[in-house]
């Protein structure tokens, strides 16, 4: 039950643009001359050889990539239940353990909407930042899985004023379990985090 990084959907694109073009070139044959379509199919054929390097450093990534999902998902899996729910902002982790999330937080920091109202919140499955602090006071996430660019991005959507109150609540009702570099950008790091 192992994932591949989300880039993996430029290698379902090739054999499907193959597809199209041969339909296409099929078409076209009858309209245009055939040294024109063998032209035009071998132009996007060059195009698409030349996106070898991306390919190629793809599958080079791919094994530490998912050593590193087997490491994330090791963390989550050895801290919580089966039934526990969880905060993961790397989705791929949430799946890999096989953990629910907490209410409203299914699509990660993409599910945080700062102006909706508590009841609307509830009523569409999202979550607002007053229902996200709640739980951690609550200590309903039984881990919270969140990276540096995460961080980055949930500044954007508490606020700086809700940042604040968001380090505060973490810092007094969970602790720092275990921190690992991201293999594909080591510049970013991972933090898991469960209840004191």
């Amino acid at each position: 039950k192992l994932g591949f990084s989300y880039s993996a959907h430029n290698l379902i694109a090739y054999p499907a643009l193959a597809l199209l073009l041969g339909v296409s070139g099929a078409g076209l044959l009858k309209k245009l001359g055939r040294y024109e379509v063998l032209g035009w199919m071998g132009l996007i054929l060059l195009i698409m050889l030349s996106n070898r390097a991306s390919i190629t450093q793809y599958w080079s990534q791919a094994k530490p990539l998912t050593d590193d999902i087997r490491t994330a998902r090791q963390i989550i899996v050895n801290n919580t239940k089966p039934d526990d729910k969880i905060i993961a902002f790397d989705t791929i982790f949430l799946v890999e353990s096989d953990r629910d999330t907490i209410d409203g937080m299914n699509h990660s920091f993409f599910a945080i909407f700062p102006k909706y109202s508590n009841e609307r919140c509830r009523k569409l499955h999202v979550i607002n930042p007053n229902l996200l602090i709640q739980s951690l006071e609550k200590k309903i996430p039984r881990l919270i899985e969140y990276s540096d660019y995460h961080y980055y991005k949930l500044t954007g959507k508490l606020g700086s004023s809700g940042m604040a109150r968001f380090k505060k609540v973490l810092k007094a009702n969970y602790r720092l379990i275990a921190t690992r570099p991201d293999i594909s950008r080591p510049y970013i790091r991972y933090y898991f985090f469960i209840p004191r």
